[in-house]
């Protein structure tokens, strides 16, 4: 029997709006069936899971701001490591951007404030 271990996440935070490309690694996260396997975090299933070796990946959906797990469901196993959390912070915002007025071709630095 393999005993399937989180070992960490990255990056460890994102927006309330979802969409973050998260890193799960640790050991054995490849077994089990992989049409059943999901991965939560902050209670929250994260979509576009992909399996590598020691490693999965996933987006984040939205979810509500706080902190909570990291769970991986393989099987009937739920795996968590208490050290592994996913916190859901602010959506980004700004006032302004500078300058209002660009080229087609690209290459000008923006300043959002």
């Amino acid at each position: 029997y393999l005993q399937p271990m989180i070992g960490s996440v990255s990056p460890v935070f994102g927006p309330m709006a979802g969409g973050t490309k998260v890193e799960i690694t640790g050991t054995n996260l490849h077994i089990g069936n992989k049409q059943e396997t999901r991965v939560h975090l902050n209670n929250r299933e994260c979509t576009e899971l992909s399996f590598s070796s020691g490693q999965l990946n996933c987006t984040s959906s939205s979810g509500i701001l706080g902190e909570g797990l990291v769970m991986v469901f393989i099987d009937s196993a739920v795996v968590t490591n208490v050290d592994v959390v996913f916190r859901y912070r602010s959506n980004p915002s700004y006032d302004s951007v500078f300058p209002m007025n660009t080229i087609p071709a690209g290459g000008i630095i923006l300043t959002f404030t």
